[in-house]
């Protein structure tokens, strides 16, 4: 399973810092085509940051979100469970 955090996704849509921006888009790059998994709530933090940049985003707007599939937080927390 391959989960994104949000941190890498807001990197790759600004260039505040060049060198993470440059990571960003090579590790999307990189895993292009593989099945993505983000928590709901990276959701709620594309709104919120979405809100301080003045850009308006609704829940009907998901082109952003199309490519990864949506997990409970619950969901992840057990996984993480498994592995430790």
């Amino acid at each position: 399973m391959l989960v994104v955090d949000f941190s890498v996704f807001v990197d790759s849509l600004f260039e505040k810092n060049e060198a993470r921006n440059r990571m960003a888009k090579e590790l999307l790059r990189s895993i292009e085509g593989l099945l993505i998994f983000i928590p709901r709530v990276f959701l709620l933090e594309l709104v919120s940051v979405a809100g301080r940049l003045n850009i308006i985003f609704s829940k009907k707007d998901e082109e952003l979100t199309a490519d990864f599939e949506v997990l409970s937080e619950d969901f992840i927390f057990d996984e993480a469970f498994k592995v430790v």
